[in-house]
């Protein structure tokens, strides 16, 4: 076994995130928030039953951004990014994809599933990654009122 000295530091980024262990906590880009590692793909599962939802709030966004203005980026294709995937009549679907630094909005799962995934090509050190919160629902993120009980 020979040390290798730029060995890379080992880091488990994909998660399975299930609702009977977790109802709620946070996800975050590895190491954040300190700088990310470049060309990794982190993907966060989450995994409800029922008539559970996924509520997704992010709290911080701060990708590689190369050229142009972070906080209002126009296409994400090809920079590192965080995309949302939902399911709609049994096919992953594409919610949207974020990067730069816009903070997505609220998110709601219209299932009890939906990925996260990260990815970067890139990396500075001065980039933070994101962390966002969650949280497995039944009310739909609605305080008032009564539930119909047909769902």
């Amino acid at each position: 076994w020979m040390h290798n000295s730029n060995c890379i530091t080992k880091f488990q980024c994909n998660e399975n995130i299930e609702s009977h262990t977790h109802r709620n906590g946070t996800i975050s880009s590895p190491f954040h928030p300190e700088a990310y590692p470049a060309g990794i793909t982190c993907r966060y599962n989450f995994t409800g039953v029922g008539r559970e939802r996924i509520q997704l709030r992010f709290l911080h966004i701060d990708l590689y951004f190369p050229s142009g203005d972070p906080a209002s980026p126009i296409d994400c294709a090809g920079l590192d990014s965080v995309s949302v995937y939902i399911y709609i009549n049994g096919q992953l679907e594409e919610l949207n994809t974020w990067c730069g630094r816009k903070l997505p909005p609220m998110l709601m799962s219209n299932q009890p599933k939906m990925i996260v995934e990260f990815r970067s090509y890139h990396s500075t050190p001065t980039v933070t990654g994101f962390k966002a919160q969650y949280s497995f629902v039944t009310n739909f993120g609605i305080y008032e009122g009564v539930q119909d009980n047909r769902g």
